[in-house]
Formats: C-alpha cells, sequence, structure tokens
C-alpha cells in the first residue's frame, strides 16, 4: 500500500492510501520464468562476496548502493 500525507501537529493525516501491489511480488514464478529467459535483467550495480556482506549493507544503509547490490555465493 502506498499512502501520501504529511505531518500535523506531531501526527500524520493521511490524504490518499491506495493497494499497488508489485505484480512481481504477486507472481513470482513469472518474474523468474522472464529472467530466466532474459526478457528482464536486475539492474545490479555492484557484485559482493558474501564474506563483504557487512560493507554491502553499509552501502545499501548509507544509500551510495543505489540498493543494487548482489552477494555472490562463489
Amino acid at each position: 500500500m502506498r499512502a501520501v500525507g504529511f505531518r500535523v501537529d506531531g501526527g500524520v493525516e493521511v490524504l490518499e492510501a491506495l493497494i499497488c501491489p508489485n505484480p512481481c511480488r504477486l507472481r513470482p514464478g513469472e518474474a523468474l520464468r522472464l529472467l530466466a529467459a532474459g526478457r528482464i535483467r536486475p539492474g545490479v550495480t555492484q557484485t559482493l562476496s558474501l564474506a563483504e556482506a557487512a560493507k554491502a549493507r553499509h552501502l545499501l544503509e548509507t544509500g551510495t548502493g543505489q540498493n543494487k547490490i548482489l552477494l555472490s555465493l562463489t
């Protein structure tokens, strides 16, 4: 759900709320099929080893990783 609002006297007044589900979350099998077929490609900006998971988390928390970091298990 996504809501649009603003703060009023320490609280939040909701101006608009709507249910806007992510279609990939509704049909993960379809998303995986399209990924395997090469029809969609994730925009991975950086690949790190699993040993660098702490660095990946830091990048995500600070916003410098652009939320597209892949942890490699190999």
